[in-house]
């Protein structure tokens, strides 16, 4: 549907590019606020890593996680989701 978002035709493949891009950013911002370094000291290939682990654990696995398994054992998710926050609080079987 030509209505619909990139992300809502496409929603693996833009959780894999989301995952992806944030865990490299998380880095770089680690290595230039946390450990002080400049932009021209960035270790890329610690870098690497980090993208490598954002698009296969976080982008992958967690997607194929909370998308498949999650919705078999959790199958009142979607309904439950969806309620306003006062009928959350008094639906305690979530």
């Amino acid at each position: 549907d030509a209505s619909k978002s990139f992300a809502e035709r496409n929603p693996f493949v833009f959780q894999l590019g989301v995952a992806t891009a944030k865990t490299s950013a998380a880095d770089i911002l680690v290595q230039v606020v946390v450990d002080k370094k400049k932009w021209n000291e960035i270790d890329y290939k610690r870098n690497a890593i980090f993208v490598v682990f954002g698009f296969a654990y976080l982008g992958g696995f967690q997607y194929w996680l909370m998308v498949n398994k999650f919705n078999k054992w959790f199958p009142t998710r979607t309904r439950f989701a969806k309620l306003p926050l006062a009928e959350k609080v008094k639906d305690v079987a979530g």
